[in-house]
């Protein structure tokens, strides 16, 4: 039994410290994604990154931005 987690046993308690890392690496990947995106979108808005260049995926590009911006935990949620 776990003197931090009295409810629970040892193994339980290694899913807490496994969880806690697992959370650290998923924001490490958060925020290389969200440099991505900005740094993608920056290109787009100053004009380095066109259509021109990228014919066959610029409108995908920009479509995928738009929709997964909606998908970043960190973007506040519109009540319907």
């Amino acid at each position: 039994m776990s003197k931090r987690y009295p409810d629970t046993d040892d193994g339980d308690e290694q899913c807490f410290v496994d969880l806690r890392a697992t959370v650290k690496a998923l924001r490490r990947k958060l925020s290389g994604y969200r440099a991505l995106h900005d740094g993608l979108s920056d290109m787009i808005e100053g004009g380095r990154l066109t259509e021109g260049m990228i014919p066959d995926d610029y409108q995908w590009l920009g479509r995928a931005l738009a929709r997964n911006a909606g998908r970043d935990p960190g973007t506040p949620r519109r009540r319907k």
